[in-house]
């Protein structure tokens, strides 16, 4: 098969096929009663075959998720082995908002550490007050809250009338004394939620609040990372909050990124509320979660990177936890492949699939599988036609991204004049970069940098100015790497 763009061979179905097959038109092997031939034919229904005259774009629809991956370069330059080869992959949550919404089993763990006192604790006890007039009798919920231990002051609780008066009258008296214990509450939370029976439509996730160092119980981000990633595998997603100056913005985040979640930086306590109102509004909107991808790259191909997210290797495949899309939300995943040969006039990559959960038909699995190829060419200007300038510009976003964390962890370790000639190189960079694509993406990086570099001159001589610019600037490239 030769295409213009990426090669798409296979299959598309929203039933339980595992990833790796291929369905045929006839019936599948192995079917053992009528209601396993009754799924079977409906997925071969939605089996789409997709010839040369189809494959452009490359986009896949599953009436839930739509999947395309758009190559750097269409052609291979053979000339040049080995090399990498860059591609982004966009996933974009179809539907409305309006549809209506999967109920939410939902649990809230909060820190109630010595630290929280003052605005803190009323402005996360007032947010979640706030929070239950956002939730369905559909609902359930559950409060948790730690210090020196945790305390689970409601489980799973129906948000009807009543229940969310249980949850108000036990919200109100909370107040901040002692330790930490981070792990203790995140590690309870995970396992209430990934312990119960619930519809498959349902949708579970936790949102972890904390202010400070966990410092009581498990802390290693090590371990807390693989809870959540854990968790994510059983259904729960997990997002967290850190609030104020003082907590571990690198715990915080690998939780979230193993967690399939968000990880939100709330700089003031009157900030709280409308973070949390944006945390729920993507929740009640979400069209699919548990979404993950998996690269089984052709020989000869190796996965190099994949900016912004944490990856797992496995028999050979490598596995990325998207976590959830909402209607209308886009996520773009830039993959690096480092290709060491090719032949003829296509190259094999290899086969990238899309597992899911569709929340908008009970909770369905859902799957889609590209078999992905280029064309060969040893033509220059062939070549540089063939490049994809959206994916250049995206690549430069995320590479500058990283640039701006290299540059807070170096005013971490008080290596300022280091941090501003990262941020020196990757500002001259994509100004470089903006002129030969201009893009209002780079522009607003752009932007960020120089907004970065002024941060640290401040932070050089006062601590505060420190600690806002090493979590802004952290928070910043988290947020445009997702």
């Amino acid at each position: 098969m030769s295409m213009t763009r990426l090669s798409l061979v296979c299959l598309l179905s929203l039933l339980l096929a595992p990833l790796g097959g291929c369905t045929g038109k006839g019936p599948v092997p192995g079917a053992r009663n009528d209601v396993q031939a009754q799924a079977q034919a409906q997925a071969q229904a939605q089996v789409v075959a997709v010839t040369e005259a189809q494959a452009k774009p490359l986009s896949r629809s599953t009436g839930v998720l739509a999947l395309e991956v758009v190559p750097q370069f269409e052609r291979v330059d053979v000339r040049k082995l080995p090399q990498d080869l860059n591609l982004l992959v966009r996933l974009r949550g179809e539907g409305t908002a309006a549809q209506e919404r999967p109920p939410l089993d939902l649990a809230v763990v909060l820190d109630r550490s010595g630290s929280m006192s003052g605005d803190k604790i009323l402005a996360v006890k007032q947010a979640a007050l706030d929070l239950l007039k956002e939730l369905k009798p559909m609902d359930r919920l559950t409060l948790i809250s730690y210090s020196d231990d945790v305390t689970v002051h409601v489980e799973r609780l129906t948000m009807d009338g009543a229940g969310a008066d249980t949850v108000r009258a036990q919200v109100l008296p909370i107040q901040p004394d002692g330790g930490t214990a981070l792990g203790p509450g995140l590690i309870r939370g995970v396992e209430l939620l990934t312990q119960a029976k619930r519809p498959e439509r349902e949708l579970a996730h936790l949102m972890l609040f904390s202010d400070g160092q966990a410092n009581i119980g498990e802390h290693s981000p090590e371990a807390l990372g693989m809870r959540a990633a854990e968790s994510f595998k059983r259904g729960t997603s997990v997002s967290t909050l850190g609030v104020g100056l003082d907590y571990n913005e690198d715990l915080m985040t690998r939780i979230a990124d193993q967690g399939g979640g968000r990880y939100h930086f709330i700089k003031s306590a009157d900030e709280v509320a409308r973070v949390l109102a944006d945390e729920l509004a993507g929740l009640v909107s979400t069209a699919a979660s548990g979404i993950q991808l998996e690269l089984r790259p052709a020989p000869g191909v190796t996965v190099a990177r994949v900016f912004g997210y944490p990856v797992r290797s496995e028999q050979g495949a490598t596995r990325v936890a998207i976590g959830s899309i909402a209607a209308n939300q886009v996520r773009e995943v830039v993959v690096r492949l480092n290709l060491s040969a090719a032949a003829g006039e296509e190259v094999a990559l290899g086969v990238l699939g899309m597992s899911f959960v569709d929340l908008t038909h009970d909770g369905k699995p859902g799957q889609v599988e590209l078999a992905l190829a280029l064309k060969t060419s040893r033509d220059d200007a062939e070549i540089r036609r063939s490049e994809r300038t959206e994916v250049t510009v995206r690549l430069a976003e995320v590479e500058s991204a990283e640039q701006l964390q290299l540059a807070a962890k170096a005013v971490e370790s008080g290596n300022y004049d280091g941090a501003q000639q990262v941020l020196g190189a990757s500002l001259k960079a994509l100004q470089a970069q903006q002129s030969a694509t201009p893009s209002p993406k780079l522009k607003q990086q752009i932007d960020d940098l120089q907004a970065a570099s002024a941060g640290v001159d401040r932070a050089r001589t006062n601590l505060e100015e420190e600690k806002i610019f090493k979590k802004s600037a952290k928070a910043k490239a988290y947020s445009t790497m997702k």
